[in-house]
């Protein structure tokens, strides 16, 4: 009788660490709707740097908020095990990357490394590619708000670093990644919002097989202290 409760107990302990095995592993593949309010004030502030007058600033704008809201601006998260990758659908001109970059905080493909939270950004500016080295934003203050996006239960996070910005994060996925260079928090984000920046989940789609995801080498590195320096010595150019 002993015998026969123990190899019960150890099938039924088996089985939990597998499904807690698979539970922690899972690969998915999430779909963003990106969308973009505009906030005059800062946009006046970015074209003066640029040297763009406010009419043509304005239309530009217009343009550049009409194409971010359109339901074809997404952006893809991959993620396995370790890492994950987020990057644009959207084909966006050369000309307005600059612009483009500074109102949606979102140029370049991402790349998380769980183990030590770092994150890489390759990056295009003004025709040279630069690999940004920096930490994953995981400053976070948990709230007791909850609700619910793709019939998954998510919790509202605060920044604790950066104004005007949240995260709804599940806990039913145990990927600590999303958008951008946001994670850090015990689940996925599937909804982001960063200033007039906005990003929500419209998709989630569980991978059978694990994404490849690798972390290019390309062009110059830097960290972010020394890319955004580098990006404001040019624009006074």
């Amino acid at each position: 009788m002993k015998k026969y409760y123990f190899l019960l107990f150890a099938f039924f302990a088996l089985n939990f660490s597998f499904y807690k095995a698979q539970e922690s592993n899972f690969n998915y593949e999430i779909i963003y709707k990106f969308e973009m309010k505009a906030n005059q004030k800062k946009l006046d502030s970015t074209f003066a740097k640029l040297g763009v007058s406010n009419e043509e600033g304005n239309r530009i704008a217009q343009n550049l908020v009409k194409m971010f809201n359109d339901n074809s601006s997404t952006f893809t998260l991959k993620a396995n095990s370790s890492y994950s990758y987020f990057t644009s659908n959207s084909k966006i001109s050369e000309n307005s990357i600059d612009l483009i970059g500074r109102m949606s905080k979102a140029a370049g493909d991402y790349y998380q490394s769980f183990s030590d939270n770092k994150i890489t950004i390759i990056r295009d500016y003004k025709g040279l590619d630069f690999t940004i080295n920096d930490k994953v934003e995981k400053n976070w203050k948990i709230t007791s708000e909850k609700k619910n996006i793709l019939g998954k239960e998510c919790i509202k996070a605060v920044s604790t670093l950066k104004p005007n910005t949240f995260a709804w994060y599940t806990p039913e996925i145990k990927t600590p990644t999303g958008p951008v260079e946001y994670g850090g928090l015990d689940g996925l984000i599937l909804e982001l919002i960063q200033g007039e920046a906005h990003y929500t989940a419209i998709e989630i789609k569980k991978l059978d097989s694990e994404p490849k995801i690798k972390i290019p080498k390309k062009g110059r590195f830097v960290t972010m202290e020394e890319y955004n320096k580098m990006v404001k010595e040019s624009e006074k150019e």
